[in-house]
C-alpha cells in the first residue's frame, strides 16, 4: 500500500504553469497544497478534496511559505512533497522516488529541460570552497550514470521528505528567504544522521523560470528576488565553511574513489 504523500506548492501571484503541475500530480498523491506567499493577484479558481489553497497574509519568502504549507499537511501524511510550480511529474515519477524513501532518506529526482533530452538536474554536489553545482548538467537523458540510484544531496525543486524527519529538522530555515534552503535542510539532516538520495529513475520537466519569465514582474521585484538569492548564498557558505564536504563531490570523482579504496 502507498504511503500517504501531501504536495506542497508554493506560488507567488498567478503562475503560469501551475494548472500543468497540477494535472501531472493528480493519482500519484493524497493532498497537493498551494500556499499564495502573500500576493495580492492570486486567483484560487477551482479547488476539490484533494486540492486546496492556502494563503498568507505577508511575503515572506520560500522557505516560510513551504513551511506554512507543511503545517497544513493532513496528520496522516507519512512523506511531504516539495514541488515547484513550474516543474511537470510522470506519471511513474512520485512511485520512483517513495521506493527510495524512508524515514530518514531525503529523495530527488532528475529534471529535465522541456523539449530536448537534456538534464538540469541529476544531483547536487560541492565544486569548490563555495560553490555548488548540479550534476550531469545539459548530459543526455539517458546517460547511464545519471539514471543510478545514489545518495547524493538534491534540489528543492522535486523533493520528498518524510513528515517525521521535516518536523524533527524544524522544516526550512527562514533566514533563507529565497534559495539554499533546500541545501541547508539536507546538510542538518546529514548532522542528525540522516541521508539524502538521487533518483536517477524519477523524472520530471523542469520550466526552469518560467514562473518569472512568463509574468509581468517589475524590475524592482526582480532586483529583490537577486539580493535575497545573494543573501541566502552568502549565509549558506559562511555556516558550512567549515564543514566536511568529501562525501558531497561530483559523483564520478566519488566512483573513482571508490574503486580506488576497492582494489
Amino acid at each position: 500500500m502507498r504511503p500517504l504523500i501531501s504536495a506542497i506548492i508554493p506560488v507567488y501571484g498567478e503562475s503560469p504553469t501551475l494548472q500543468r503541475c497540477l494535472d501531472s500530480l493528480r493519482g500519484q498523491v493524497d493532498q497537493i497544497i498551494i500556499v499564495d506567499d502573500g500576493s495580492d493577484t492570486f486567483d484560487e479558481g477551482v479547488r476539490d478534496g484533494v486540492i486546496c489553497t492556502v494563503s498568507k497574509a505577508s511575503n515572506d519568502g520560500f522557505s516560510a511559505a513551504c513551511n506554512f504549507g507543511a503545517r497544513s499537511a493532513s496528520w496522516m501524511s507519512e512523506y511531504l512533497i516539495f514541488v515547484n510550480s513550474d516543474v511537470q511529474v510522470f506519471p511513474t515519477t512520485v512511485g520512483e522516488m517513495v521506493k527510495c524513501a524512508d524515514s530518514t532518506t531525503i529523495v530527488g529526482a532528475k529534471l529535465l529541460y522541456p523539449g530536448s533530452q537534456g538534464i538540469q538536474h541529476g544531483g547536487v554536489y560541492w565544486m569548490g570552497p563555495q560553490v555548488v553545482a548540479h550534476a550531469y548538467h545539459s548530459e543526455h537523458q539517458l546517460y547511464a550514470p545519471a539514471c543510478a540510484v545514489r545518495e547524493s544531496l538534491v534540489t528543492g525543486g522535486l523533493m520528498l521528505v518524510p513528515c517525521s524527519l521535516f518536523h524533527e529538522l524544524g522544516g526550512f530555515d527562514e533566514q533563507f528567504h529565497m534559495a539554499y534552503e533546500d541545501i541547508d535542510l539536507q546538510m542538518r539532516a546529514y548532522s542528525m544522521g540522516a541521508r539524502a538520495v538521487y533518483c536517477g529513475k524519477a523524472e520530471a520537466l523542469h520550466y526552469e523560470g518560467a514562473t518569472r519569465k512568463d509574468t509581468n514582474f517589475s524590475a524592482a521585484e526582480v532586483a529583490r528576488w537577486n539580493q535575497w538569492e545573494s543573501d541566502g548564498q552568502r549565509l549558506f557558505y559562511e555556516r558550512y565553511r567549515g564543514f566536511d564536504k568529501s562525501k558531497f563531490r561530483h559523483p564520478d570523482e566519488m566512483d573513482k574513489l571508490k574503486r580506488g579504496s576497492d582494489r
